[in-house]
């Protein structure tokens, strides 16, 4: 039921040690649409990176500068702080 185009080279490799986001291009229906909501809410997103900055520039020129994302020089990864039913998770390093 789903096809899309993804920009990740064809060796694999993720752009900044994976903490910059993939581009997808979803061809046809998105999958979250048929997701019912459950009251899940995305609270924080924190970019650990030694570049961490001049990644989150690089999302602002590409007009994602209001995603509400933290840089942190320190680590390597992604950690996202989510608002679900019963409380709080965080997934990440």
């Amino acid at each position: 039921d789903y096809r899309w185009r993804i920009g990740v080279p064809r060796d694999g490799s993720l752009a900044s040690a994976g903490v910059q986001p993939t581009v997808i291009q979803w061809e046809g229906s998105h999958p979250a649409d048929r997701l019912p909501d459950v009251g899940c809410r995305l609270e924080a997103l924190t970019m650990r990176h030694a570049q961490s900055q001049a990644l989150l520039q690089s999302l602002a020129r590409a007009g994602l500068g209001e995603a509400g994302i933290a840089a942190d020089p320190q680590g390597a990864g992604l950690t996202a702080r989510i608002r679900v039913p019963g409380g709080i998770v965080e997934l990440g390093p």
